[in-house]
């Protein structure tokens, strides 16, 4: 398994105050009014409705649960692993899959790019303005897996292909601007700080550095769209008010109800049957927003238990390159805070399959050519 140094434990630890500060205190801030602004009133005034469904401790109790669960997986998360030595033969064939997967990414990328830059341009010479968000999601593939895989992938091999890794990174920016977004950005900065910056060296140098490239990402949509300065605390309110929904979904249903939901998910999510779930952070009357992954992992717990059980069944009898593991779990540490962690963590594990078959069937076929030869 993958080797944490004592630096590296500590910036995890201190990474992950500082988005639970953000996650878990900006809400706060936001709702007693400190940062005020119409926007805000607005989804106070749909948190407030929301806190009238269910009785308001429960909320509060709620909140408890999840910090602590959280500081539980934050704990685990930081738990220094022996390192398992992969041979060189398995290293060359490693580094092969890495650049094929990144090529293909980049080509599926480049087609999403490219759209993109054809819209603006419609957009621009018959309207002389930008085309909002929105639209631009909806004429772009939703699923964005290959985007994540080249996030991965590109930061994994960055040391041995930095060419490629490099083309990556400006794609992967490009994509952002283009498409008014930034976590592809926010995730490919984390995972590089953690992953490719040696921290033994020139330390407040490199904090500094994460922190300018952090404020780059969060602030360029107030410089480029014109957004209120206050709009960046947005996103931590946002999901504050998908966990509220989600709990008061949650409590109206049963625990038969919610084994059933947790296996039709699993049939959805893992298999792709076509299965349709009930989505328990939706409501009729509120937009919906992003989740965190801490209640993720309370809705689909069964599954959680089962991905979970899996991956590390995967880890132990089939081991792969330990630092690619390193970068598979500081991916998964971030999606605590925000996104579907039991899918993301579907994800990680048909990742971490794609590598171990690819690196199989190589073998397989050098060793026929072999004996060809």
């Amino acid at each position: 398994m993958f080797n944490i140094n004592n630096i590296d434990k500590k910036i995890i630890i201190l990474f992950s105050i500082s988005l639970f500060l953000y996650f878990f205190l900006t809400p706060l801030l936001i709702y007693f009014n400190i940062i005020d602004n119409y926007w805000f009133k607005l989804r106070i005034l749909y948190l407030s409705n929301l806190y009238l469904i269910k009785p308001f401790y429960i909320h509060q109790l709620y909140e408890i649960l999840t910090i602590l669960l959280l500081i539980l997986l934050i704990f685990y998360f930081s738990r220094t692993y022996k390192k398992i030595e992969i041979q060189k033969e398995d290293n060359k064939n490693n580094l092969f899959i890495f650049n094929a997967i990144i090529i293909i990414s980049i080509l599926f990328l480049l087609q999403d790019i490219f759209i993109l830059l054809k819209e603006y341009i419609t957009h621009y010479s018959l309207y002389s303005k930008r085309p909002s968000r929105y639209f631009l999601y909806s004429i772009i593939n939703n699923r964005k897996t290959y985007l994540n895989l080249l996030i991965i992938f590109s930061t994994v091999n960055f040391k041995k292909n930095k060419k490629l890794s490099y083309l990556s990174f400006i794609l992967i920016v490009m994509y952002d601007i283009l498409s008014n977004s930034r976590i592809s950005s926010f995730f490919l900065i984390v995972l590089n700080f953690f992953f490719n910056a040696d921290l033994k060296k020139n330390f407040l140098t490199k904090i500094f550095l994460l922190i300018s490239l952090l404020t780059i990402v969060v602030f360029y949509r107030v410089y480029f769209y014109q957004q209120h300065f206050n709009i960046i605390f947005g996103d931590a309110f946002d999901l504050k008010i998908s966990s509220v929904i989600f709990l008061n979904n949650f409590l109206n249903f049963t625990f038969k109800t919610f084994f059933y939901e947790n296996i039709l998910f699993l049939l959805r999510d893992f298999f792709y049957f076509n299965v349709d779930y009930t989505n328990f952070f939706i409501s009729d009357q509120i937009p919906y927003y992003s989740i965190r992954g801490i209640d993720s992992i309370i809705c689909y717990f069964f599954v959680f238990l089962i991905y979970s059980i899996f991956f590390f069944f995967l880890i132990k009898y089939f081991p792969a390159d330990f630092n690619f593991l390193h970068c598979l779990k500081i991916y998964l540490l971030i999606c605590l805070f925000r996104g579907n962690f039991v899918h993301n963590l579907n994800f990680i594990i048909k990742t971490y399959l794609l590598v171990i078959i690819f690196s199989w069937l190589i073998k397989k076929i050098k060793l026929l050519k072999s004996r060809v030869d």
